[in-house]
């Protein structure tokens, strides 16, 4: 039963990841020099920390100043239809029609190779009986030895 119930739970229901998190900061916080003032009016808060990250982990030059670019700002796509631009309708019927048209070529292709797979098949799977099978050849019964009279 404890076997059923330890797959069933829920994933990091227990909150390890946080933990793991948290130990992993404590353990890197020596190599975490920040600059306390980037600028003399802006005090570092804790939510301006955690944007910029840790400053010597990727880097030892203690005294660069930190970069405005993160990899979440680098490489976070935005999601859902809200957050795009709209495409024109030129645009729209454009990409559907070129979509419809390489999705007709490739079930054409797909369908002319399940054939010609399905006829090699065919080709294999032909027995010696079938190779040799003479279609000319008729069965006849053998001729009679005496009449038969049977009225």
């Amino acid at each position: 039963m404890s076997n059923i119930q330890r797959a069933r739970r829920i994933p990091n229901s227990n909150g390890q990841i946080l933990i793991e998190n948290w130990v992993e900061e404590r353990a890197t916080e020596h190599l975490d020099h920040r600059i306390e003032q980037q600028n003399i009016n802006q005090p570092s808060s804790p939510p301006t920390t955690k944007k910029t990250s840790h400053t010597a982990i990727l880097t030892q030059h203690f005294d660069c100043p930190l970069d405005n670019v993160t990899t979440y700002r680098q490489n976070y796509n935005k999601f859902g239809p809200f957050e795009q631009k709209e495409q024109g309708a030129r645009r729209k019927r454009l990409e559907y029609e070129l979509t419809r048209q390489v999705t007709s070529e490739l079930n054409a292709q797909k369908r002319e190779y399940d054939e010609s797979l399905r006829q090699e098949r065919i080709d294999e799977s032909n027995s010696e009986y079938r190779t040799q099978y003479n279609k000319e050849f008729e069965s006849k019964p053998p001729p009679a030895t005496q009449v038969n009279i049977l009225k």
